[in-house]
């Protein structure tokens, strides 16, 4: 059977039925960006969007016994366009096929809007001229559907033209995707914006009376005004519970229809894939000392969706080296937004509120807005409630009770990672469940509509030394060995780098990832669990995590061993950190002491301890150029490791103003490779100076 989906632009417009059809098909095809968002499925993927070659996959899958095929489609223009013509073209073929269409954005801009779109007029721009006065004038609320050359700029300008300038307009933009954003003004104000490729147009007759908009970006009439904000997440202690919590709202705002993005504070891995896991899409960390101010600016400034949930690492204050730096406080200072604080009661009431209060005062403004009672029974909050409000000023928002749910087992880098722990998301829905009726809600999203715009990047010192660097890197080339390298990558397309992600390694910075995209780069995603060989690729780069709980699985796979440690030593530019740093070594020791075979580019054994070795913030010192550092840099970095190993490398200084400096790593032309983990990208252009040697191994081999 071949099925036809229509899925918008997340998996949360999915029918029950498409979910099904997916779960049970052996082939699924569609744009890689629609792969991608997918739920969990067991069947082959191939990311592929012109008819004819769908139909070319198609046809060789139907020749298979038990075939089950799916194809989808994005929203409207997708699923209208690219799902007709694959259907004629399999009508023409005799291959039956049946189409599940998902929800359209006419009905999704009408429930944002709490509004029924039965009556309006619905006119389809996309990919043909129209004239948008002679539907206006029709007296109705006008529906467009844009793309093309008609895009709502253009709509609208032709309506201002016109005269028609003062009626109301409402812009969708990325509907039921992570970047959601709905937007207010007037054809007039409109007609001087850009918008994004995938947006909608509504011309509003009969509501409001037309008056004029005096701006743009405000929330819609008839939705919740809190659906559009930033909040962040902080505690006043560790083992508050804050990542339960945040991802438990997450699961809720979701539920209500709110956009939502998540970011979290510090060089956090792990809590990050909880919040991937509600929303489906990365989370961002916020880190002002590996990234520096503007680069939480930057960061925090590329959120699209209209509500961004942040979650605040260890106490509020607790930073780097006993300072504020880099604190949940620091984030919320830097990026002026509102905090509700989580407070796990013990046995006191006024003393509690006493500590509350300290809190809140010991730096003026706090920005906390609110307070959560965690572990906190229904009894014990009703008593708390008054008093600490009467004491502090800040109100009470709720409690969080204990569940069973709410528990997340760990291991010694801390909570388990999301895929590990069974039935996540119905824990999740039944911590919402529970968060619906004893937080408020709409008084939490209401102090989260208070946060203003993002202030501007401002310099902090980091803006000049970064383009003083890159001036440095620009003259400063590299010499690479030169020797037979992975299969060549085909011309007209930037450097591939290849990015070793599976249960062994899995913790990447998204903003270090995007870095090196903008640079130029493309990632292309390997397991060295799993796939025999490298793929055609310029760089490597074999991030932290886990590979001590999958050594025997790693020393299994030998010809991707080889492979790896074939290329690195040819040249082939690589960074390598932590826990890609001990796949490097010669053998490593597993969970029960074990020693296995790696990829043994370097000579060392890595052995399991019973502490932490390295952990927290340090910066190093390079002393003379390298792959991605230029001599006398300071470059901000993080360590947290249980594992050691014998060769620790002896390139690199690492200072801490707490402790002696100490050496390690290995850093030459064409490597970094040691245990801190680095901000690509942050103040110091680390993800240019990888892409650059890339760029240089696919284009000259060296």
């Amino acid at each position: 059977m071949v099925t036809l989906i229509g899925m918008g632009g997340c998996p949360s417009t999915l029918t029950k039925e498409a979910l099904d059809a997916l779960q049970g098909a052996s082939l699924i095809t569609g744009a890689e960006r629609l792969l991608g968002l997918l739920p969990p499925c067991s069947g082959r993927k191939a990311a592929e969007v012109r008819p004819e070659r769908l139909l070319s996959l198609i046809q060789k899958e139907v020749g298979t016994e038990d075939a089950d095929i799916c194809a989808v489609f994005s929203g409207d223009t997708g699923f209208y366009s690219g799902a007709s013509a694959l259907s004629a073209l399999l009508a023409r073929e005799g291959i039956p096929c049946r189409i599940l269409p998902g929800i359209s954005s006419v009905q999704l801009l009408a429930a944002r809007l709490c509004l029924s779109w039965k009556d309006w007029r619905l006119c389809s721009a996309h990919g043909r001229k129209i004239d948008p006065v002679t539907e206006v004038l029709s007296g109705q609320d006008v529906f467009f559907l844009t793309g093309g050359e008609m895009t709502p700029d253009r709509l609208c300008a032709a309506l201002a033209k016109e005269g028609l300038g003062h009626l109301t307009a409402i812009v969708g933009e990325d509907l039921s995707m992570p970047g959601e954003r709905i937007r207010r003004g007037t054809a007039a104000s409109f007609s001087k914006e850009h918008f994004s490729s995938l947006s909608v147009l509504l011309i509003l007759q009969t509501v409001e009376e037309n008056r004029k908009s005096d701006g743009f970006d405000k929330a819609v009439p008839h939705t919740v005004p809190s659906g559009r904000g930033r909040l962040l997440i902080a505690a006043a202690e560790s083992g508050s519970g804050k990542t339960v919590l945040t991802s438990s709202l997450l699961t809720l705002l979701k539920r209500r229809g709110i956009s939502c993005e998540a970011f979290k504070c510090g060089p956090d891995y792990i809590d990050p894939m909880f919040h991937e896991k509600v929303l489906g899409t990365p989370c961002r960390n916020l880190d002002s000392f590996l990234q520096g101010k503007e680069g939480v600016r930057k960061s925090l400034g590329r959120q699209k969706a209209s509500f961004a949930l942040i979650e605040g690492a260890m106490g509020y204050y607790d930073g780097a080296f006993g300072t504020i730096r880099g604190s949940a406080f620091d984030i919320s200072s830097i990026t002026r937004t509102p905090v509700v604080l989580l407070v796990r009661p013990g046995k006191s009431s006024v003393t509690l509120a006493a500590q509350i209060k300290g809190i809140v005062t010991f730096r003026r403004p706090s920005f906390i807005k609110g307070i959560i009672l965690t572990m906190c029974r229904e009894s014990l909050y009703e008593y708390l409630k008054p008093v600490i409000e009467k004491e502090t000023g800040i109100p009470v928002l709720g409690y969080f009770p204990p569940l069973e749910e709410a528990k997340l087992e760990s291991r010694h880098l801390g909570l388990l990672k999301a895929g590990e722990i069974a039935g996540l998301t119905k824990r999740f829905d039944a911590a919402a469940d529970t968060l619906e009726k004893t937080v408020d809600i709409d008084a939490l999203l209401s102090i989260a509509g208070e946060a203003g715009p993002v202030p501007e990047a401002a310099t902090d010192g980091a803006s000049t030394h970064a383009a003083a660097t890159s001036t440095q890197a620009a003259a400063s080339t590299a010499a690479a060995a030169s020797a037979a390298a992975p299969s060549p990558v085909p011309a007209g397309r930037g450097p591939v780098i290849a990015v070793a992600r599976d249960e062994a390694f899995c913790f990447y910075y998204e903003d270090s990832l995007e870095a090196l995209r903008e640079a130029g780069a493309e990632l292309v995603s390997f397991s060295p669990l799993h796939d025999e060989d490298l793929p055609p690729c310029d760089g490597l780069y074999l991030g932290g995590g886990y590979p001590e709980l999958y050594a025997g699985q790693l020393e299994d796979n030998r010809t991707m061993r080889e492979r790896i440690a074939e290329a690195v030593a040819s040249g082939l530019p690589t960074v390598a950190e932590c826990g890609g740093f001990l796949y490097l070594q010669k053998t490593l020791e597993d969970t029960d002491g074990i020693k296995h075979e790696m990829a043994g580019v370097f000579p060392g054994s890595g052995i399991r301890t019973d502490r932490l070795q390295h952990f927290g913030y340090a910066e190093i010192v390079p002393e003379t150029d390298s792959l991605l550092f230029r001599k006398g840099e300071r470059i901000p970095a993080h360590e947290f490791h249980y594992w050691e190993t014998t060769e620790s490398g002896n390139d690199l200084c690492m200072e801490r103003p707490d402790r002696e400096s100490r050496r390690c790593g290995f850093a030459t032309p064409t490597l970094y490779a040691a245990f801190p983990h680095l901000p690509l990208g942050g103040r110091i252009p680390l993800a240019e100076r990888f892409a650059a040697a890339a760029e240089r191994r696919a284009h000259h081999g060296t």
